[in-house]
């Protein structure tokens, strides 16, 4: 509502400054392509009037803050922060079908692509026949994702907002292709010692299934060779640190070359979204 939190808000000590203008946060904006109407609802249920968050473990996840503390709360639907495609007032609430061109293995200095609003509604936004759609689970994600034969239940999903794949550990990784794959110089992204392709089976809530392969690269050797690139389709970083917490998230790497269509959660044949490729 405008106001200023007060200071005493535990994150306030390790987020860094506020990013609440456009210098400060060196963008124009920060795109979003989420298949949630509102933050909390997943078929049709606000899960932030229960006692849990969406995920049925963390705490609300909405803080509330008065002049001398902050707790968590409940939010009615109509308080949430709202997916704007959702709202909008035409037939194009349904979804998105976001579209970026194929990045070289070396990196590209410059990225355009189309965001175009609606799945199937009209001409310009029809999902083609040849595209296999993945109904999303209860949590939001692929019920099923399997690599190298071992299944990954509810760890699997596709996400625009990360910067590159966050996948697996280094260790599974060395193991499946007997290529070393170690961390890089900062123990952020992986450096293996040649290019690893990794296939994975995925599946939907609706039985459909498919494949998809991920490239990964060294990251020092791409961030060295292409300093004014902004985009990269082979860089990756670690899940986890062993195959009980790694998952899968297949991040802005896989929009490249694609045509990718995500379906906001709500409807029939769809209660809980889907992502269509």
């Amino acid at each position: 509502d405008g106001q200023q939190a007060p200071a005493e808000i535990p994150c306030a000590g390790g987020g860094g400054g506020a990013q609440n203008g456009q210098a400060t946060l060196n963008a124009n904006g920060i795109l979003g392509i989420g298949n949630a109407p509102q933050d909390c609802t997943i078929a049709g249920s606000n899960e932030c009037a229960t006692e849990q968050g969406i995920d049925g473990v963390s705490p609300y996840p909405y803080v509330y803050c008065n002049t001398a503390a902050c707790e968590t709360s409940s939010v009615p639907l109509e308080y949430q922060i709202w997916n704007p495609v959702a709202a909008f007032s035409s037939s194009d609430t349904n979804g998105v079908m976001f579209q970026l061109p194929g990045v070289a293995l070396s990196g590209a200095p410059t990225l355009y692509g189309t965001l175009t609003f609606g799945n199937n509604t009209q001409p310009n936004n029809a999902i083609p026949s040849s595209a296999i759609t993945y109904e999303l689970d209860g949590q939001g994600q692929f019920p099923t994702i399997t690599f190298n034969g071992v299944d990954y239940a509810d760890a699997g999903f596709v996400d625009s907002g990360s910067n590159a794949y966050f996948v697996s550990d280094a260790a599974t990784l060395t193991s499946a292709t007997g290529i070393t794959t170690t961390l890089c110089t900062d123990n952020s992204f992986y450096c293996p010692a040649s290019p690893l392709g990794l296939s994975l089976a995925l599946n939907g809530f609706n039985g459909a299934s498919g494949s998809a392969t991920l490239y990964i690269d060294n990251a020092d050797s791409l961030l060295s060779d292409c300093t004014g690139c902004v985009a990269f389709d082979s860089l990756a970083a670690p899940s986890g640190t062993n195959p009980s917490n790694d998952f899968w998230d297949l991040g802005l790497p896989f929009f490249f070359g694609r045509q990718l269509f995500v379906g906001i959660a709500g409807a029939a044949t769809y209660p809980y979204g889907y992502w269509a490729f």
